[in-house]
């Protein structure tokens, strides 16, 4: 019989270990997972484990941050403290619950000088260049680190990584070393190391302090220690003086005597994780063309994007990779290997690429989580979240888009007889809209899954039919499950029905019943979406918003700055922040500042993305007396794909 991902599959060689397949799990940590302890949490030992037991053949662990010595600011992280013995034996337990399923696992221990030193003085902490538009200057005051600084540094960090391998049962080490970012980065760049002793000038004095940092890993740790170095593959080509791919190519040569493979990265942080906006493997062209460069020395490992097997597979069976790192698949994903083995890879739930892995935004609660996967963040908990259904109920779910059709998988997984209500001729509900949006690919993805694993189901799907609490009470339903959703908010504002408005719902679907200039009313993610989209549709559009900066409910790390671009490059769209709307007028918009001056806006037509409301007295009428009744989504109350998966999860979970 012949298999769909031979090459995925198969094993690999690497240095003296045997990786059991292609599938790396990359250092994504949890950036909210624990409160004042200084040790790994439940949480982490179910979310590093739970990638193990998935098929990850290497697990990179985060492991903290070596010579941090100030308070974090943020107030939380994913790190903890591996340097005090007390917290060893944790982590040893967490190395074993990789162990157990046959993985390999890599401690990811990041290097920084003491406070107040640098590999040189007064740059950016985190990125080369000025900091983003409206954010504070990452600088801090430094002075060079001097060379006796450095090099007990390297033997502490050394010594530390040994200790680890020893007492904690790690099998290499993660050498973090991209995006100028930290002290091994920085070294490599031009634009960053600006010494002028025996670790600064040439190409091989830049790179003569992370050769020694390796060579110390070889000789404490032996030569079985799987070591990988994590490098950008060039500096940002826009920025002068800075090191091209024939630079990066005589490092890695300089560094494959102490290094067992290669993870290239592209010359940015936040694009290597990249979003809706950017290709399926936006990079890995450019590791393909490395890989040939530097002669295939090491094993090279791509990441970014790769959240679906096929697209793995397909570069490593046209040899252009070695090994494939995933980072979102194995959150998004509990039984991703599974279901490729099964040859079930439609079954795998697409990633949305929303990064609310990272954090969701700047105003929802401090905890971990992932748009279609309820459980991430929570595996721990699982066993006494879901409890075994007692007997087979009849049951109905009124609403046929994504808190319906998630809804009604669950229940029928659980071995119930479900009805599936939708009013409409499709299923799919608000996510409808986004067929006609090109940069909309991964939600489109998500809602043909949903239709797709509705239909694998014996789920009874009534297109056409609304449900009513007459017809529900006719056909004898133990429960009834309310997923009929929201609608668009409208704003109590002079003209908000006038003939030249429409809903952004409206605007994504008949962006040709729009005139030229257009306003946007409302600058959250959305009104920002459609500010995006109908620039490319030719129209000159301004985005009005009250808040300091647009987008600003979306997702902080690792997805603003990437929109925030998308946007600034889009011709035809503009943004206007802090400002209040006041009316809307045949011919345009009025509108206040920050400082209450009054201004008018000429415009052709005006599009809201005001928010959305529940759709509670629909929900009303869906309502059996004397039937239990349970309300998720958006017709509770207005939220996102996360949030209403994760109580469809936790809703059914009982029944």
């Amino acid at each position: 019989m012949e298999k769909r991902y031979p090459h995925l599959l198969s094993p690999i060689r690497v240095g003296s270990h045997l990786l059991k397949n292609r599938m790396v799990s990359t250092p994504s940590g949890m950036h909210m997972n624990r409160g004042s302890e200084p040790f790994p949490t439940q949480t982490l030992f179910a979310y590093y484990e739970g990638k193990a037991r998935n098929g990850a053949a290497v697990s990179v662990v985060n492991g903290g941050t070596m010579y941090v010595e100030w308070e974090n600011p943020g107030g939380f992280t994913n790190d903890y403290d591996v340097r005090s013995m007390w917290n060893r034996m944790p982590i040893a337990e967490l190395v074993n619950g990789i162990h157990m399923y046959g993985g390999l696992a890599e401690v990811n221990l990041h290097l920084e000088m003491p406070y107040g030193y640098d590999i040189s003085g007064g740059l950016p902490i985190s990125h080369l260049g000025p900091p983003p538009a409206g954010a504070e200057p990452n600088l801090r005051i430094t002075k060079e680190a001097p060379v006796e600084m450095l090099e007990k540094v390297a033997e502490d960090y050394t010594d530390l990584i040994a200790k680890l391998k020893t007492d904690c049962g790690f099998d290499g080490v993660h050498v973090y070393m991209p995006y100028q970012a930290l002290t091994m980065g920085r070294c490599f760049s031009p634009l960053t190391n600006l010494r002028t002793d025996k670790y600064g000038g040439t190409l091989e004095k830049r790179m003569a302090y992370p050769m020694l940092i390796l060579e110390l890993i070889r000789k404490k740790c032996g030569k079985d220690f799987l070591v990988e170095a994590n490098i950008s593959y060039q500096d940002p080509p826009e920025i002068p003086g800075g090191y091209t791919m024939a630079d990066c190519v005589e490092y890695m040569k300089l560094l494959a005597p102490y290094v067992d493979y290669f993870m290239l990265k592209p010359p940015y942080k936040d694009p290597s994780h990249p979003v809706q906006f950017h290709g399926k493997t936006p990079w890995l062209e450019d590791v393909t063309k490395m890989r040939e460069l530097c002669g295939r020395i090491r094993p090279i490992e791509a990441v970014g994007g790769f959240t679906h097997p096929d697209l793995a597979e397909k570069a490593l069976a046209e040899d252009k990779v070695d090994i494939i790192g995933m980072g979102r698949a194995w959150i998004s994903n509990p039984d991703y290997v599974r279901l490729m083995a099964e040859d079930r890879a439609e079954d795998i739930t697409p990633c949305l690429r929303c990064n609310k892995c990272h954090r969701s935004s700047w105003s929802d609660p401090l905890i971990p989580v992932c748009s279609v996967n309820p459980l991430y963040g929570i595996e721990h908990k699982a066993e006494r979240l879901v409890k075994p259904p007692l007997r087979r109920k009849k049951l109905a779910v009124a609403g046929g888009g994504p808190a319906g059709m998630r809804t009604a998988m669950y229940l029928a997984d659980r071995g119930h007889d479900v009805t599936l209500f939708e009013e409409t001729d499709a299923l799919g509900g608000q996510l409808r809209v986004t067929e006609d949006v090109d940069f909309k690919w991964t939600l489109r993805d998500y809602k043909n899954w949903l239709i797709a694993q509705v239909g694998k189901r014996p789920i009874r799907v009534r297109l056409n039919t609304r449900a009513t609490a007459e017809l529900l009470d006719a056909e004898g339903y133990e429960e009834i499950f309310v997923c009929v959703g929201g609608r668009p908010r409208i704003p109590d504002l002079p003209g908000a029905s006038g003939a030249n408005v429409m809903t952004a719902w409206r605007a994504f679907k008949e962006p040709e019943k729009l005139g030229k200039n257009v306003v946007i009313v409302g600058g959250g993610e959305v009104g920002t979406e459609a500010g995006i989209f109908l620039a490319r549709q030719g129209h000159e559009v301004t985005v009005m918003c009250r808040r300091a900066r647009l987008a600003e409910d979306s997702t902080p790390i690792h997805y603003w700055e990437m929109f925030r671009e998308e946007w600034e490059k889009t011709e035809g769209f503009h943004g206007m922040c802090g400002v209040s709307v006041t009316a809307i007028e045949d011919g345009g918009i009025r509108y206040t500042d920050r400082d209450g001056t009054e201004g008018f806006l000429p415009c052709d037509s005006v599009v809201l993305a005001t928010g959305t409301e529940p759709r509670q007295d629909d929900a009303m009428v869906v309502q059996v007396p004397g039937v239990v009744c349970h309300l998720i989504g958006d017709c509770w109350q207005a939220g996102n794909i996360q949030k209403l998966n994760r109580t469809a999860f936790a809703t059914t979970a009982s029944v």
